[in-house]
């Protein structure tokens, strides 16, 4: 049974190819690598050496003068906004909740209920313990991570993308771990027909467990794929093993959708997220068990990183602890009943 904390990623300690903001397009010329943002999307010039392209337009042309790269949310400015309306305040994503609209200040009117948080932007969202809001970009994203700390575990959450590549750079050695995953689930083939005829699967999660003990250096992932590609989640941290997990690990799952039947029998069905339940039996060193109790229960009510192994991928859950049973079951070892519910 592995643990891992995830480590705090802001922008002090992060370098990434996803714009946060970026200056609204004006009529004129641009060079190439220019970036500039219409209608909360911001825009590459592509062209060379330059172009007068309106951007849109130049997505369209032939050949292309500009790139679409991702969308931004508009940073809040004093006026009126209407209902449903998202503007951002630093590095925080709000949306008006007011009945009609409002001019309060956005955390502001989070007291006051004209407003609500819905999550970080685009460029962080990959790090806010939010899977369903991702971080976008046109392929590639590239983000680099500078922990100052061991770092020797990685998850990534809901990608869509076609591989993923990290990196350890340590400032004296260079790179010392390289590594690409190619996003394919394989699963479904079981025999030679399968390998034919089997419909194609992609891989949403990838997991790196080997990362070197390099409290000094940066680690770099590279996601990339056809058009755009996204992730959900990325924890970054070090592993602690807390003991070892027996083959029987229960997987279900909590839906939040809301079914509702009528007096006939038809029936509606308003399909909300759901989150994955895992179930694990592990089992302790006796003289370890108050020292695993306390590390799970300082992070019970903080999302951490669970698994089996690397190798077990149904046992990967990102969540919170639910539950924790611990028996002793001989003068030497311990029994541990541990329930984790991902996080949505």
């Amino acid at each position: 049974m592995i643990q891992t904390v995830p480590i705090p990623v802001t922008e002090a300690n992060l370098v990434s190819n996803v714009p946060a903001t970026g200056d609204a397009w004006s009529a004129g010329t641009y060079d190439t690598g220019v970036q500039r943002v219409v209608d909360n999307f911001v825009y590459e010039v592509i062209a060379s050496p330059n172009t007068d392209d309106e951007p849109t337009a130049g997505v369209a042309a032939d050949p292309p003068t500009w790139k679409r790269i991702a969308p931004i949310v508009p940073e809040w400015t004093a006026g009126s906004y209407n209902k449903g309306q998202q503007v951002s305040v630093g590095t925080e994503v709000y949306e008006v909740t007011a009945t009609t609209s409002t001019t309060d200040e956005p955390t502001a009117g989070v007291a006051e209920g004209s407003w609500i948080r819905v999550g970080s932007i685009n460029r962080l969202s990959m790090f806010d313990f939010t899977i369903g809001r991702k971080t976008t970009r046109a392929s590639p994203i590239v983000v680099e991570v500078t922990p100052g700390r061991i770092a020797n575990a990685l998850a990534l959450f809901q990608i869509e993308g076609a591989a993923v590549r990290v990196e350890v750079d340590d400032p004296v050695e260079g790179v010392l771990y390289d590594r690409t995953i190619q996003l394919v689930d394989n699963s479904a083939v079981q025999s030679v027909y399968d390998f034919f005829f089997a419909p194609y699967d992609v891989a949403t999660d990838a997991v790196f467990m080997d990362l070197p003990n390099l409290p000094g250096a940066a680690v770099r992932i590279t996601i990339t794929g056809p058009g755009d590609v996204s992730v959900g989640e990325v924890v970054l941290g070090q592993q602690q093993r807390l003991g070892i997990t027996s083959r029987d690990v229960s997987l279900s799952i909590e839906d939040f959708s809301i079914k509702n039947e009528d007096g006939f029998g038809n029936v509606d069905i308003d399909e909300r997220p759901y989150t994955d339940v895992v179930s694990f039996k592990v089992y302790v060193k006796a003289a370890q068990q108050k020292l695993v109790k306390r590390r799970l229960a300082e992070q019970r009510a903080k999302p951490a990183f669970y698994a089996a192994a690397e190798n077990r991928p149904e046992t990967h859950v990102l969540g919170f602890l639910n539950n924790l049973v611990i028996t002793r079951t001989t003068p030497i070892e311990a029994e541990m009943r541990i329930e984790v519910e991902s996080i949505v």
